[in-house]
């Protein structure tokens, strides 16, 4: 069983680190290339050396219908991954863990149009 808290939680050698509340998020929507293409998006200034998972806040509503994707590096399953699929105007919220490579990096999709918020924060990893 995993008990979540703040701080570090011991789970059969793993540990999750709870960051706190942050003051701002720490990706904002000119943070990323909307052009229907995966880009990497680098954690290592905000997650520590040997993490493996980051825990996510992902907040998007685009101006037009589309998709905002976070998952690990590489992935190609598509169904292990946040995805916010928003209608013009609306607001998507979505949270879960994303599998962070050697160098901390993950990677993202952003839809080729114009998007009023796409926020990003780091909630916590496992470490």
């Amino acid at each position: 069983m995993f008990f979540w808290s703040r701080g570090a939680v011991a789970n059969g050698g793993i540990s999750y680190v709870d960051r706190g509340s942050a003051a701002t998020v720490d990706f904002t929507t000119s943070d990323f290339t909307k052009d229907g293409n995966y880009h990497d998006l680098d954690l290592s200034a905000l997650v520590p050396v040997g993490a493996t998972f980051a825990y996510l806040s992902v907040t998007a509503q685009p101006d037009a219908g589309g998709a905002v994707i976070i998952q690990a590096k590489g992935y190609a399953g598509h169904y292990n991954a946040i995805r916010l699929n928003g209608q013009s105007g609306q607001t998507d919220n979505a949270i879960g863990f994303v599998k962070l490579d050697e160098n901390r990096l993950i990677e993202y999709y952003v839809g080729p149009i114009a998007w009023s918020v796409i926020d990003v924060t780091v909630c916590g990893w496992i470490i």
